[in-house]
């Protein structure tokens, strides 16, 4: 089964691209236990079981909630990945299929060579500035096409600051009571020492902004200074309605700005739970206006 995970051609493209790219050894324990989440420990399992010969620098093992190793680790969640747990703290809690599997490869190659997706100012003040723990988690689903960015930005601040900063990978299907618990309520969402520091996919400025100040960063604004401007269009209100035709005039090429007179959002904003907006169940009304005009921004 876990050969056929995987098709012949990606798996060919994946060991080459191993072998190239493979620095150091890179240790890959795997955490499951019966009658918890078996259908996702199998996916676990057999995913780990198909990249696991692609390269003599993985080296894989395998082991079950409560015995030895999940102490020493600190596991009690299954299943669960913990990827070069000698030198970093990067975890998946939950199985990382779907959209997550790019993550999950890029995780690999990210802890073999020590080298971050961020960029060399923001890897400078991560050294130089952040002097106190971050414990970052991000919730995901294996549908999210924008989870994967946010969940490289989090391994690579623990990949910079290793003594500070661990990331952990959280599906929120599979861990439902653990989102409740933060109020999680979409993806991708992320919290740092049990704090929520933004919702959606955050530019690297963002993210950055959010790890040292452990706050969620305020949406870009400008505010008008009374001279004249020509713009090709002018949306008057921030709410769902104006963010969403900002979003579509700025694909089409149109120089836009949206005034709004007091916060962005409208009444959606202040709405604690929205259950009618197409795409999710039950999402946060300030959370799917973040996400909205993050996007819009």
């Amino acid at each position: 089964m876990a050969q056929e995970l995987i098709p012949d051609d990606v798996k060919q493209t994946l060991k080459k691209t191993f072998q190239e790219t493979l620095k150091d050894d890179v240790i890959i324990e795997v955490f499951t236990e019966k009658g918890k989440n078996d259908q996702f420990n199998d996916s676990t399992v057999n995913l780990v079981k198909a990249i696991a010969p692609l390269s003599e620098k993985l080296k894989v093992s395998f082991h079950s909630i409560g015995d030895e190793q999940s102490v020493k680790r600190g596991v009690t969640r299954s299943p669960s990945i913990l990827i070069a747990p000698d030198k970093y703290r990067l975890r998946y809690t939950g199985s990382p299929m779907g959209e997550e599997g790019r993550s999950f490869l890029t995780s690999i190659l990210m802890a073999s060579t020590g080298k971050s997706m961020l960029s060399e100012p923001s890897i400078r003040k991560i050294i130089d500035q952040l002097h106190e723990k971050r414990d970052i988690q991000v919730f995901v689903s294996p549908t999210c096409p924008y989870c994967p960015q946010q969940v490289l930005s989090a391994f690579s601040a623990a990949i910079v600051k290793p003594d500070l900063v661990s990331a952990e990978v959280v599906e929120i299907y599979e861990n439902r009571d653990l989102a409740e618990s933060l109020g999680s309520l979409a993806v991708p969402q992320t919290f740092m020492n049990n704090t929520f520091t933004g919702a959606g996919l955050q530019p690297e400025p963002l993210f950055l902004e959010t790890l040292m100040t452990l706050k969620e960063p305020l949406a870009a604004s400008t505010q008008i200074s009374g001279e004249p401007v020509e713009k090709d269009l002018v949306i008057i209100g921030g709410g769902p309605a104006g963010l969403t035709a900002a979003i579509y005039a700025a694909r089409a090429g149109l120089d836009s700005v949206v005034i709004e007179k007091s916060n962005l959002g409208g009444q959606v904003a202040i709405t604690p739970v929205v259950e009618n907006y197409p795409g999710y169940m039950r999402v946060g009304g300030k959370s799917l206006i973040d996400l909205i005009s993050q996007q819009a921004a």
